[in-house]
């Protein structure tokens, strides 16, 4: 038997609720934001999200880094 493609295999509860967190086709949200939204931690929404860039299902348009001191 054959091994699926990732784009064939089914969508995981956490790839789920990602998509669904978006209004629209077109729609940029950052991470934390759509983590929120899909009612997420960020490091469950990244690694959905590292997979749905897999699929093809999303596109990474920007990355920024930010950085937190805390003394």
């Amino acid at each position: 038997m054959s091994e699926l493609q990732p784009s064939q295999q089914p969508l995981s509860p956490h790839e789920s609720a990602l998509l669904l967190a978006f209004d629209g086709q077109d729609e940029a949200v950052a991470l934390p934001e759509v983590a929120t939204r899909s009612d997420l931690t960020v490091a469950q929404a990244r690694s959905a999200i590292e997979r749905l860039k897999l699929r093809g299902a999303v596109e990474q348009t920007a990355e920024w880094v930010e950085t937190d001191v805390t003394l």
